[in-house]
């Protein structure tokens, strides 16, 4: 009975240590990863959006880029023929830290010289399908230069160009993958330098150097 009384006491013993260690390793990873976050120049990105009535779309839209990028900076051009503001969805996401911009076609827009090209003047009812994707085209060429030179000013670099339908994936490292591209297609003769590139490429990957750690 002695024995027995030891044996699970050990047991009890080991079992505890080991939760513990789970809940210390646990709180260690999420410490670093918050810290390696802060020192990362890419550690939040900005976007530029085109909206048109997108309202209902666009909470969900900001939740998982929100978490995912991380994203903490939005232009949002309002396109003329849309019918909702997006105002009242982008509210929360201000309180919540995120700085977001909404542009009007008078913010950025300016005319060219074809017919599809004046925003000042709204399509003709007679308008062709083709004359009016070339105006879309046309607002989302020049929102988006805009959008990025803003940017460039403000210090930001890393910017998503998007619609509100759209998502970004993350490409998370897999150790089952193939070498990097740049590695890969390195002369054959070179393998000293493939080598470096491959054993470089994993030590960025393992010390969160590299966007995709």
């Amino acid at each position: 009975l002695i024995l027995l009384g030891v044996i699970l006491a050990a047991q009890m013993l080991t079992t505890m240590m080991i939760a513990k260690r789970v809940e210390f390793s646990k709180d260690s990873i999420i410490k670093n990863m918050i810290t390696k976050t802060r020192q990362k120049p890419y550690s939040d990105f900005s976007a530029c959006m085109l909206a048109w009535d997108d309202n209902r779309i666009l909470p969900e839209w900001l939740a998982y880029h929100y978490e995912v990028m991380p994203l903490r900076r939005i232009i949002v051009a309002i396109d003329p023929y849309s019918k909702t503001n997006p105002e009242t969805v982008l509210g929360p996401w201000r309180k919540m830290g995120m700085h977001i911009d909404v542009w009007k076609d008078e913010d950025y827009m300016y005319s060219g010289s074809q017919t599809w090209e004046q925003y000042e003047i709204p399509q003709p009812a007679n308008a062709t399908d083709e004359e009016r994707s070339k105006a879309q085209q046309w607002r989302k060429r020049i929102f988006f230069t805009e959008c990025l030179r803003t940017f460039k000013k403000r210090g930001k670099t890393w910017t998503l160009l998007i619609d509100a339908d759209e998502y970004f994936t993350f490409n998370y490292y897999d150790g089952n993958e193939e070498e990097p591209w740049k590695c890969s297609k390195m002369a054959e003769t070179d393998s000293k330098e493939r080598k470096r590139c491959n054993e470089e490429f994993k030590i960025q990957i393992e010390q969160g150097e590299h966007p995709r750690g």
